[in-house]
């Protein structure tokens, strides 16, 4: 799908419109300490294929984990798997 972005339009309501304007009312201050460091691994498929789902889900656990260790994310008190890939069955010989 695609569209025409009027960007002289989106520029206007940028600066006129005081309730919908969310961008405006950020407090980007809070989030300073979170995003010191990277979380996410800069290019990390610049040369490389994207991974499949199990290996990827390393990947944003360690995310997770950078920003536990960080204090940004507070563990629950209780562990849980959580969301995981589980692999569709062997559908087995075809014929």
């Amino acid at each position: 799908m695609s569209g025409v972005v009027d960007i002289e339009a989106l520029r206007q309501f940028r600066t006129m419109n005081l309730n919908s304007n969310w961008l405006k009312d950020l407090r980007t201050e809070v989030f300073r300490r979170m995003y010191d460091e990277p979380i996410h691994p800069a290019n990390l498929w610049l040369t490389d294929e994207p991974v499949r789902h199990a290996e990827a889900d390393k990947i944003y656990r360690a995310n997770i984990r950078r920003l536990v260790v960080r204090g940004a994310y507070t563990p629950p008190a209780h562990a849980f798997p959580g969301a995981r890939y589980i692999a569709p069955p062997d559908p087995g010989p075809t014929r």
